[in-house]
């Protein structure tokens, strides 16, 4: 939590972080990855005196298959970077020690400042439009980090994993890339004690917030922020306006949401930038409510462990549930929910583009009575003719205005809410007034509590 109240982002974490680094560091460019927690002492680390560095710690082999994984060579530099590799690859290659332990890729890596200008001149030198599109798309891990590694060949270069689409353009990228990389070596610096912790996927966070949060006292985390409940809860709140009346089962998350009246929220349940009102929402759902740019409104429901990358169409779960099975038992057309070859479940246009926000929540889980096969025919039917978008495309048509608007209302009214029974329970004013003082929007936070206080003697 920061000190106006609000809770950290991993931006935020990574600044108070790394920021003692850059004092022990040579110019140059440190990337850091966006899904990571990294726990270590700053002090410890200088990066100096080296063409490029990565920042490991020891994992159990079994995390690393998911990651990164580097083989160490006896000079303390990368002899070869394994890339989500399987147990026994990791075996033969020798990465795994007697402790079951590799040398992770936190995903933290620096570049030296030759490296960086070597790059630049590369990419002056060529059409740079080459190496920045949608056929070649260039990954850092794949293609940037690999030539690194002192084992590395162009032969086991080229046939890496790659995001691009087109096999000739990656091809080209990757021998001028060679070309410019290969001559540069990466050291490995180990940071220990450390903890390292992935928060790539819902699953992950969920296991982060609602079961794990407690770990993190010292950082000041907790499981309240910004919000008016007023009782303790097995549950975490991040800015989060609640009815007196709220039903909610152990280990959910609730973020950015404006939970009403006459809602019973199920176990290890996720909800962000949701408005709810006598819903119910089961088990193990995660629920996110976006508007979008034309206006309208998509809420997507999924479970907490769905993958979104997974493309065998036979073995997509989508609700904890097998999603080819439901297509076949209902004889829905492959084509409504799939317009390209690109099948898996974050392109699937499954979610209805609806009207009005409480229109998408009833939508959304009426989808989820589908998949669990408890509609009919006929309500099938109707539901695959109505307008549907992906997880993809309704975020990347999301209105983030709104969403930002929309959180500093909920922030506002939490912020009222407090004010007020504080001053009801006659507590210390200064305090009182401080929770007015850590407002987003200090004018609109005053013209929130006078309305407040004038309905409530109308009332009166």
């Amino acid at each position: 939590m920061l000190s106006n109240g609000k809770s950290s982002t991993l931006l935020d974490e990574f600044l108070i972080n790394f920021s003692p680094i850059s004092s022990k560091m040579s110019p140059g460019l440190l990337c850091v990855s966006g899904d990571v927690l990294l726990e270590f002492n700053p002090f410890d680390i200088e990066i100096k005196n080296c063409d490029s560095a990565c920042l490991s710690m020891k994992e159990k082999a079994e995390i690393g298959c998911n990651h990164g994984v580097f083989l160490v060579d006896k000079k303390g530099e990368v002899k070869e970077f394994l890339h989500k590799k399987k147990l026994e690859e990791l075996e033969r290659y020798g990465a795994i020690n007697s402790n079951n332990l590799v040398d992770i890729d936190t995903g933290a890596i620096y570049f030296s400042y030759k490296v960086i200008r070597a790059l630049i001149s590369m990419l002056l030198e060529e059409e740079k439009d080459k190496f920045i599109n949608d056929m070649a798309n260039i990954n850092l891990y794949g293609d940037i980090v690999y030539p690194f590694a002192t084992n590395a060949t162009l032969g086991e270069y080229k046939k890496q994993e790659t995001e691009g689409k087109g096999i000739e353009e990656v091809s080209k990228c990757r021998r001028k890339l060679w070309e410019v990389l290969n001559q540069y070596s990466m050291k490995v610096l180990r940071l220990h004690p450390a903890k390292f912790t992935h928060l790539g996927t819902t699953n992950e966070l969920m296991e982060m917030v609602s079961k794990e949060i407690d770990r993190y006292k010292d950082r000041k985390w907790t499981r309240k922020i910004l919000t008016n409940i007023p009782k303790d809860m097995e549950c975490t709140f991040n800015t989060v306006y609640v009815s007196e009346n709220l039903k909610i089962g152990k280990k959910s998350y609730i973020e950015y949401s404006y939970i009403g009246e006459n809602c019973k929220i199920g176990e290890n349940v996720m909800l962000s930038n949701t408005n709810l009102s006598n819903i119910t929402v089961p088990d193990n759902i995660c629920m996110s409510t976006i508007k979008l740019k034309n206006g309208k409104y998509v809420t997507r429901i999924y479970s907490i462990k769905d993958d979104f990358k997974q493309e065998k169409i036979n073995k997509i779960q989508f609700l904890g549930i097998n999603l080819y099975e439901v297509i076949e038992k209902y004889k829905i057309d492959i084509s409504l929910i799939w317009k390209n070859k690109e099948t898996s479940l974050w392109n699937a246009n499954l979610f209805c583009v609806c009207n009005t926000e409480e229109e998408s929540i009833i939508s959304s889980l009426k989808l989820y009575e589908i998949i669990c096969c408890q509609a009919d025919s006929t309500e099938v039917k109707k539901y695959f003719s109505r307008q549907r978008i992906s997880g993809k495309n309704s975020s990347y048509h999301c209105d983030r205005k709104d969403m930002k608007k929309r959180r500093e209302e909920i922030e506002i009214k939490v912020r009222t809410e407090k004010f007020i029974k504080s001053v009801e329970k006659k507590q210390n004013l200064c305090t009182a007034i401080k929770i007015l003082e850590k407002s987003c929007n200090i004018k609109n936070q005053i013209s929130d509590v006078n309305s407040k206080i004038n309905k409530n003697m109308a009332y009166e």
